[in-house]
C-alpha cells in the first residue's frame, strides 16, 4: 500500500511538473524539413523550415559558451524573424538569415513561432577565412531507387563524411538531390540526417529537381538571382563567398549561355579580390558517362567552357552521370597536359579549369563509364558505392580528396597550389540580341543557316540555343530559322520568342 502510494504521488508530481514546464516554456514547436543554407559570406547563415501553420516565425541564436546544462541562454541570444508564405498545400515555407556571427565559433539555435513555443536547441559552427573545408556530393536522388533504401545510402554518407571531417564548413550537392522535384516525401528523406541541423547544404537544380516550385521552398538561397539562370518554375543562380573563395551556382537547366556569362561577370566584377573561384551546377559538360556525350551537353559545353576561360574559374563542380571524372586542366576546350607540379604533386599556377563529376552519394542510382576514356579525362571511374569528395582551402592551396564509402578509401586526389593572384576587372555589357546565334552582334543569314544545321543535328561551335528558338516554344526547329531569315530580309521586325526562358533537354 505504502509504494503504490508513493508510486501515485510520483505520478502526480511529473504531471504537475510537465504541466509548470509547458507553462514556463511553451509547447514544441512544429518545424519540418529544417534545413540551412551557406549565408552572403561566412558572418551569415540562412535557414529554411516548413510549418503548418503561418506564425511570426523566429531562429534565436547564442554562442554556445553561453548554454548551462540543456538550458537554452535566451538572454545573451539574439532572435531573426522570417519571411513566411505558403509552399506545397497545407505547408508554409519560413526563411530567415543570421548576420554578424564570428568566425571559429559555435553556435546553439532554436526555431520557435513568436509565442514562446520552441524546437528543440541545435549547434552550427563557423570557421576561418583562410583555411575552412567542406564536401562535395552529387545525385543523391532520393526515390530513384527504393525511398528507403536511398534515404539510408546518404545517411551512411554523410555520417562517415562527417565523421572523417567533424569542421566540415558546409556540403555542396550537386543537383538531383530528388527523383521527383515536387515530391514532398523524397524532400523530407534527403533532409533527414541528423547531420544536416549543424551543417549547412548549398545545392543546385538537377533535371530532376526541376519543374516545380519545391526547391525554391525547401532552401534560403543566398544572392539568389530572379534574373540570371531562371527556370519558371524553378529557381535562378546564386552564389556565397567564404574567405577568399567565391562560389557560383548556375541553373543550367536554363540554357543561356548569355545570361550566365553576365551573372559570373557581375558576381566576379562584386567581389574583385576573391582567389578561389568556384562554380557548380548539374549536367556534366566533362564527364566519363552517357551524358556527357548527349549532343545536349556537348552545346552546354561549347555555351560554357568559353565563359569559363575567359573569367579564370578554377574549379567546376557538377553531377548527372552517376560516375566519376576528373578532368585534366582545360583551356580552350583541350587538355593543358604541359603543368608544373611541386615535390607533393600539386599543380603550380595551372592554365585552365579543372572539372570534376560526383557519383551518386546514396547510391540510389549508378551509369557505367564510357568504354573509351575521353581525352579530357585525367581519372575516371564507377565503383558502384556512394562516393563523397572533401575539399580543404589553406590559404594558397585547394586539395580535394574523393573517398568510396564502403571502406572509406580514398580513390582519387587532386592539389592547386598559386603563386600569384590577377585581380580583373570585367566588362558587363554585352547586349543580348535573339536571333544572333552566332554572337557576332548582328543578325544574318549564317544566323538562320547556323540555326538550320543544328536542326539536323550537324554539331557547331558558338551556338547560342536560346537565342535560336525564335518563336519562343521552347525548341530550336526550321521554323526558327525561316523566322530569322525572314527578319534578315526585313519581311518581319520583330520575333514572337523571348529571352530567359527555359528550353529542356530534348
Amino acid at each position: 500500500m505504502f509504494n503504490q502510494k508513493v508510486h501515485s504521488k510520483f505520478i502526480v508530481f511529473f504531471f504537475l511538473c510537465l504541466s509548470w514546464g509547458r507553462a514556463l516554456y511553451g509547447q514544441t514547436y512544429d518545424a519540418t524539413d529544417i534545413v540551412m543554407t551557406p549565408g552572403r559570406n561566412q558572418s551569415e547563415m540562412n535557414f529554411n523550415w516548413y510549418t503548418t501553420a503561418q506564425t511570426e516565425s523566429v531562429v534565436q541564436v547564442a554562442l554556445k559558451i553561453f548554454m548551462k546544462c540543456s538550458h537554452f541562454p535566451e538572454k545573451f541570444s539574439k532572435s531573426y524573424y522570417s519571411q513566411t508564405a505558403p509552399a506545397v498545400s497545407g505547408y508554409y515555407h519560413n526563411k530567415a538569415v543570421v548576420t554578424c556571427l564570428l568566425p571559429n565559433s559555435v553556435y546553439v539555435y532554436r526555431l520557435g513561432d513568436g509565442k514562446g513555443n520552441w524546437t528543440s536547441s541545435s549547434t552550427f559552427s563557423t570557421y576561418g577565412c583562410s583555411q575552412f573545408e567542406f564536401l562535395v556530393v552529387g545525385d543523391a536522388q532520393i526515390g530513384a531507387g527504393e525511398i528507403e533504401r536511398d534515404t539510408e545510402g546518404w545517411a551512411d554518407t554523410l555520417e562517415k563524411a562527417v565523421s572523417e571531417y567533424p569542421e566540415t564548413a558546409f556540403i555542396m550537392s550537386a543537383g538531383d538531390q530528388v527523383d521527383i522535384g515536387y515530391n514532398e516525401n523524397q524532400f523530407s528523406a534527403f533532409f533527414s540526417p541528423v547531420q544536416l541541423r549543424r551543417i549547412p547544404v548549398a545545392p543546385c537544380l538537377g533535371n530532376h529537381d526541376r519543374g516545380a516550385d519545391n526547391t525554391y521552398y525547401h532552401f534560403n538561397l543566398p544572392n539568389h538571382s530572379t534574373h540570371y539562370g531562371v527556370t519558371t518554375p524553378g529557381i535562378g543562380n546564386y552564389y556565397f563567398s567564404y574567405g577568399k573563395a567565391l562560389f557560383m551556382v548556375l541553373n543550367t537547366n536554363n540554357r543561356e549561355s548569355a545570361a550566365h556569362e553576365s551573372f559570373i561577370c557581375e558576381t566576379l566584377n562584386a567581389h574583385p579580390y576573391v582567389e578561389w573561384k568556384i562554380v557548380m551546377f548539374h549536367d556534366d559538360i566533362y564527364g566519363s558517362g552517357c551524358h556527357a556525350a548527349e549532343l545536349s551537353m556537348i552545346n552546354l559545353r561549347k555555351g560554357l567552357v568559353p565563359l569559363f576561360d575567359t573569367y579564370g574559374i578554377d574549379i567546376v563542380f557538377t553531377g548527372h552521370d552517376h560516375s566519376y571524372s576528373r578532368s585534366h586542366v582545360m583551356f580552350e576546350d583541350t587538355p593543358q597536359l604541359d603543368q608544373h607540379y611541386n615535390s607533393s604533386g600539386a599543380v603550380i599556377d595551372p592554365g585552365g579549369t579543372v572539372y570534376f563529376t560526383l557519383n551518386s552519394s546514396s547510391g540510389s542510382k549508378f551509369y557505367s563509364v564510357v568504354a573509351s576514356q575521353p581525352d579530357y579525362a585525367a581519372h575516371q571511374s564507377q565503383l558502384n558505392v556512394p562516393s563523397f569528395s572533401h575539399v580543404a582551402i589553406n590559404r594558397h592551396t585547394f586539395t580535394i580528396t574523393t573517398y568510396r564509402t564502403d571502406t572509406m578509401n580514398q580513390t582519387d586526389s587532386f592539389s592547386i597550389v598559386k603563386t600569384s593572384i590577377k585581380h580583373t576587372h570585367f566588362s558587363c555589357n554585352k547586349e543580348i540580341i535573339l536571333g544572333d546565334v552566332d554572337g557576332d552582334d548582328t543578325i544574318s543569314i549564317i544566323d538562320a543557316l547556323l540555326v538550320a544545321r543544328f536542326y539536323v543535328d550537324i554539331p557547331l561551335q558558338n551556338f547560342n540555343e536560346v537565342l535560336a528558338d525564335a518563336n519562343g516554344d521552347g525548341t530550336v526547329e526550321i521554323i526558327d530559322a525561316l523566322l530569322i531569315a525572314q527578319y534578315y530580309v526585313g519581311l518581319i521586325t520583330e520575333f514572337p520568342g523571348e529571352i530567359g526562358k527555359e528550353i529542356n533537354d530534348r
